[in-house]
């Protein structure tokens, strides 16, 4: 009877064998005595095991005529063709063999993947939502802002406009005045959103918390919205006549 065999992953070698080539070496399974049970013929790459977020750990595999136990056991299939029809004749295939074999559990990898991402995917929608309440509440509150402090140099926006000043004038004085308020905050606001994403680089998955992508895009929206939300209160005083406003004085 031929030595029994075991196919180890990149990570086993490496930690056990010093990365050298460890086809040819023996190791075992079941304490110190047995440290010659198995005999490397193998080596395949890491894969990750129900969460794609773990780090590759140190596998070894056996054949299934060696160990053939009374227990669950997963088969992966690879194929061009469609999963259904994939799934279909792997369970006519097997039950050829023995027809009490139960095969169930049928999925795709882009199917079980989806299911392993399914919590993060809530999180990433339940985020979102709640950015997007924030920019609403922040698009108000600086519409609330430029336009108070319209209505407060209602009276100097008459005399300005009065002495020769174009609407287009004041309508760059009053969105100057946003950009240097947005200068600022970008300034204290990005150290924060990256020290913040430090924070949660645990439940990140696929962005680091310094990612240039999603910085220059979050910039962006605040940017804009903050734009969009200023612009109507500027647009009301450009619109203005220098009647109406010393009227309001």
């Amino acid at each position: 009877m031929s030595a029994p065999v075991a196919v180890v992953n990149r990570a086993f070698a490496e930690k056990f064998f010093g990365g050298g080539n460890p086809i040819g070496k023996r190791f075992g399974n079941a304490g110190a005595t047995s440290s010659s049970k198995l005999e490397v013929v193998g080596v395949i790459a890491d894969a990750k095991y129900g969460d794609l977020r773990e780090q590759a750990m140190p596998m070894f595999y056996l054949p299934l005529y060696q160990y053939l136990e009374d227990r669950p056991y997963q088969l992966h299939v690879r194929s061009t063709a469609a999963p259904s029809t994939v799934a279909a004749a792997v369970r006519r295939e097997i039950q050829k063999f023995d027809e009490d074999v139960t095969v169930d559990h049928i999925m795709s990898m882009k199917q079980l993947i989806q299911r392993l991402l399914q919590h993060d995917r809530m999180f990433a929608i339940l985020a979102g939502l709640f950015g997007l309440l924030a920019l609403l509440l922040t698009s108000i509150g600086v519409y609330g802002v430029v336009a108070y402090q319209v209505t407060r140099r209602t009276g100097e926006i008459g005399i300005r406009m009065a002495l020769g000043a174009q609407r287009s004038g004041i309508l760059w004085m009053i969105m100057q005045e946003l950009l240097v308020l947005l200068l600022v905050g970008g300034i204290v606001g990005f150290p924060a959103a990256i020290a913040a994403g430090s924070l949660l680089r645990s439940i990140l998955f696929g962005l680091s918390p310094s990612d240039p992508a999603a910085l220059i895009a979050a910039a962006l929206i605040l940017v804009a919205a903050a734009g969009v939300a200023s612009f109507v209160p500027a647009r009301r005083a450009a619109l203005l006549t220098p009647m109406d406003a010393l009227r309001h004085e």
